[in-house]
């Protein structure tokens, strides 16, 4: 179906316009590090001890890594003012986080902002995609890896989203 330049439309769960402007979302940006993380698993919008993880994964190897998800400089430097008790808790390593990143898109942040408990990653689009590129590596913050209890809580979590999301796309579908 041809639409007028401008439209605005929905492609992929997120919304996109026809002018070559795409407007990045956190989900698409958690769509794109699940494309290119190699990892067993993951989960978005989880609490994990003390705050929300944007996106949760889990290594093969049982590391937490966390990827804290900021779509402009605002956003970025809200992160210092409004949680500092959890900037504190990674900078003291007191956490079950292997690894905490910032990934960015659509603005730039020089290292000397980024603290020296986390990583930075920036999405960038391409003529072939999306790509992810490491601007500074996330230091190991401990050597701890997930313990069942925590394993069979997030992959409950994940199992109830599936679900939940199935039956209210199945209620909306009978809607129309």
């Amino acid at each position: 179906m041809e639409r007028a330049a401008g439209d605005v439309g929905v492609s992929g769960g997120f919304e996109a316009v026809d002018m070559g402007v795409e407007i990045m979302t956190e989900s698409k940006m958690q769509e794109i590090l699940y494309c290119h993380l190699y990892h067993k698993y993951f989960v978005c919008n989880y609490f994990y001890g003390s705050w929300e993880a944007d996106l949760l994964t889990v290594t093969d190897a049982g590391y937490v890594k966390e990827f804290e998800i900021k779509l402009s400089r605002a956003d970025f430097m809200a992160e210092f003012k409004f949680k500092l008790g959890k900037h504190h808790r990674l900078k003291k390593k007191i956490t079950t986080i292997s690894q905490f990143w910032f990934v960015i898109h659509g603005f730039k942040v020089s290292l000397d902002e980024i603290p020296e408990h986390a990583g930075l990653m920036e999405v960038t689009k391409g003529d072939y995609g999306y790509y992810v590129k490491i601007v500074k590596k996330a230091p190991k913050l401990c050597k701890w890896k997930i313990c069942k209890s925590d394993k069979r809580e997030l992959l409950r979590a994940v199992h109830a989203r599936y679900w939940n999301l199935r039956i209210r796309n199945r209620k909306q579908a009978e809607l129309f």
